[in-house]
């Protein structure tokens, strides 16, 4: 009896190997990454009175109230860094107690804070306030760090304007340690500089009005998202969704559900009232300024009716899919291989799937591109495309394989891959000999105990 067990225990651990080794490795999960956002916030004396022909009284509401609708619109783990360029209290005080140190909101939660922003004395234009951001955001712990100047003028301090091909080279250098963004707002010939980079987003809004559109069109490129089309109060998908953000506009909005839904969470925004110190400029209070932000999570692929309390002027659903990237190897036979691969010809597969693993090619990721990179000894074949794919790899023995995938959609948004992620072993594969013959477990003797 014993020996029949040891046999029947030895033939079942083969089995275990050799069907373990023909289980693909899971999908690396997709790790959600921090990030650090400087805005430069310009609170200088034109964003409060009329200057140029143009009417910017209320342009100061306009930012602050943009910058508090970015905020509810991180995700929890981010930080948004103000620097103004003149020095602000919370809530009105003495000029004694402005500081032009940073505002620090860590996470959505936070978001309010900004409506308290104060100005007691808007002045100057200073470019080292952008300066001050960037030395500030290169000492900040963040995986992905962007910085952000929002303003509608020219750079100019104690009446000595900057040199513009200064500040286009300054910002170029900034674009090798992070992602600059650049919103010039109010006036029609505001100068924007000259993006050289694909780390530069450079934009105009045409009026003090434009700058919550400008700043939420930033927010949803940092974060990889979309607006949504939306039917009446039906929001309709066809591709999971890691996120969905309700933006309603409105007097009085309250108790927003999606599908019946609740949201995870939910920030009522609302105008500052909070100018600044110059009284003689005439600041004015944008008092349309109101409204809600719903946060959504985990939605499967379907139609969804939005319902809420209040008078809404508009409503926006920006969207972040739930997808991620997949990469197979499979020999000829069609097993999918992840530890040892022996000579034959593999199938190198790329897709993006959902958060079901279900192939997706839907129109809501946007413009998708792949960047395929496999190494063979030491040499490197790349595919671009712009749908999922294939590619056959004959390998024999003694080769080695290593890759590099890459795949960008909405946009820029980008998720990234190599063999460790992938569960390959370190360094990728090296093709060994297929062994020949039979395997054969067999217990004999005398003995009716074996240690």
């Amino acid at each position: 009896m014993k020996k029949r067990l040891l046999c029947l225990f030895l033939t079942l651990a083969l089995m275990v190997s050799v069907l373990l080794s023909a289980v693909p490795a899971a999908q690396a999960a997709k790790q959600e990454k921090t990030k650090a956002i400087g805005i430069v916030f310009d609170n200088s004396g034109s964003m409060y009175e009329v200057m140029y022909g143009k009417d910017n009284r209320k342009a100061w509401c306009q930012a602050t109230y943009a910058m508090e609708a970015f905020a509810s619109m991180m995700n929890e783990g981010d930080r948004l860094i103000v620097y103004p360029m003149n020095g602000i209290t919370l809530g009105i005080g003495s000029e004694a107690n402005a500081s032009i140190d940073p505002l620090v909101i860590n996470g959505p939660g936070e978001s309010a804070t900004i409506r308290q922003i104060y100005t007691p004395h808007a002045g100057d234009t200073p470019f080292k306030t952008v300066e001050a951001a960037y030395a500030g955001l290169m000492n900040t712990k963040a995986d992905e760090k962007y910085l952000i100047v929002l303003t509608d003028g020219r750079f100019e301090e104690g009446g000595v304007f900057d040199e513009m091909d200064n500040v286009n080279a300054t910002l170029d250098g900034y674009s090798n340690d992070m992602n600059i963004m650049y919103l010039g707002l109010g006036i029609d010939d505001i100068y924007v500089p000259t993006q050289s980079n694909n780390r530069q987003h450079y934009v105009k809004a045409n009026s003090s009005s434009d700058v919550l559109t400008g700043l939420t069109d930033l927010c949803n490129m940092i974060f990889g998202r979309d607006e949504l089309p939306i039917s009446g109060k039906t929001a309709s998908f066809d591709v999971s969704m890691s996120k969905l953000i309700v933006f309603i506009q409105g007097e009085n909005i309250s108790n927003v559900t999606l599908g019946g839904k609740k949201p995870v969470s939910q920030h009522s925004l609302k105008y500052s009232e909070l100018g600044c110190g110059n009284q003689g400029y005439g600041w004015l209070v944008d008092t349309t300024l109101q409204g809600v932000i719903a946060t959504f999570e985990d939605l499967d692929a379907g139609n969804y009716d939005l319902s809420y309390n209040g008078n809404a002027d508009s409503t926006s659903i920006y969207y972040e899919p739930d997808v991620d990237l997949a990469i197979t190897l499979t020999d000829s036979m069609g097993n999918p291989v992840t530890s040892e691969i022996y000579a034959d010809t593999y199938t190198l597969k790329y897709e993006l799937v959902d958060k079901y693993g279900k192939p997706t090619n839907s129109s809501l990721l946007g413009k998708v591109n792949y960047t395929i990179s496999y190494t063979i000894n030491g040499q490197t074949q790349q595919i671009n495309d712009t749908k999922s794919g294939s590619v056959e790899l004959p390998l024999n023995a003694g080769d080695t394989l290593d890759g590099d995938f890459t795949v960008t959609y909405l946009g820029d948004y980008t998720i990234h891959k190599d063999s460790s992620s992938l569960g390959w072993p370190a360094g990728g594969f090296t093709v060994i000999t297929r062994p020949v013959g039979q395997v054969i477990a067999k217990v004999e003797g005398g003995q009716s105990v074996y240690p």
